[in-house]
């Protein structure tokens, strides 16, 4: 190891899926997808500060985060502390910004940005790609983001491709007084796409030519959206409160029960103040962003 630094605070950017289209069963039990993932401005905040001894340590206020071996960040940081061979220790303070069980990919943002900050504060320089190789046994979506900004995922999601950056497009997101859990989402699929993806093939199409967000917005789909509506129906009727709003087109972000929608360049906040009308629902603005982790300024 060379120069480690002692700490380091990084923000691990939220997501969204612009796209999220599944094309069968895997023979390892997951889910064939295709996806455009997309990251955006909510963020967590994570201090990681390396330690003479060898333990992991993980704290964060919130109750409902695990500290310990449940946690991604320190399952991530004892990955990477085993198979280089560290003989360091970590402690990781988590600040959260972003809702958990939300489908907005806090923990595996989490995690990844844990993989990133250690690298560089344990003085390791591994490269993208071994990093990215490393974070796959975390998650399907924590490649995602070591790469970050805006990019498709095939196979369980975990095969990442970068896609031109998008940022700064105006979000709405709606979020629910309550968690989905992801296996019980896709426990209620019913099919899959005969196709191999058409829409997320399209999108990806044109956001290798241009930035137009009403192209986008033509293209959003989630094929866990029916599924996660079948289990909580309140999800299908702010659905369609929000695509009645002014808005250009509404989703649902992984398996929920986030729901955002894609905004004109013209609309005033004030069209949108009604829209968290149900008991503990919240409303908040968010934009579109280049970067899966990145450091706070010193």
């Amino acid at each position: 190891m060379r120069n480690p630094e002692p700490s380091l605070t990084v923000r691990a950017y939220a997501k969204i899926n612009w796209t999220l289209e599944l094309l069968g069963r895997r023979a390892d039990g997951y889910h064939e997808v295709r996806t455009i993932l997309q990251n955006i401005s909510l963020c967590d905040r994570i201090t990681v500060t390396t330690t003479a001894g060898p333990d992991v340590i993980v704290q964060c206020p919130d109750p409902r985060v695990p500290a310990g071996p449940a946690n991604l960040c320190h399952r991530a940081a004892c990955l990477l502390q085993q198979a280089a061979a560290v003989p360091a220790g970590a402690r990781i303070r988590l600040q959260k910004g972003i809702p958990v069980g939300a489908g907005l990919g806090g923990g595996s943002s989490d995690a990844a940005a844990t993989l990133a900050a250690l690298n560089r504060i344990w003085g390791l320089h591994w490269p993208l790609e071994q990093l990215t190789a490393l974070a796959a046994q975390l998650g399907a979506d924590v490649p995602f983001f070591l790469i970050g900004g805006t990019a498709v995922g095939t196979g369980r999601g975990d095969r990442i491709q970068a896609l031109p950056g998008c940022p700064g497009i105006p979000l709405l997101l709606l979020e629910a007084p309550f968690e989905l859990s992801t296996a019980a989402v896709y426990g209620q699929v019913q099919g899959f796409r005969a196709d191999a993806g058409e829409r997320t093939a399209r999108l990806e199409e044109l956001l290798r030519a241009s930035r137009d967000r009403q192209g986008i917005a033509s293209l959003l789909i989630n094929d866990l959206e029916e599924p996660a509506c079948r289990l909580r129906p309140e999800l299908r009727t702010r659905l369609a409160e929000l695509r009645q709003a002014q808005v250009l087109a509404a989703g649902m972000s992984g398996s929920g029960p986030t729901l955002f929608a894609l905004l004109p360049e013209a609309a005033p906040p004030a069209a949108f103040s009604s829209l968290p009308s149900a008991a503990g629902w919240r409303l908040r603005w968010a934009w579109t962003v280049d970067r899966g982790w990145e450091p706070d300024p010193p």
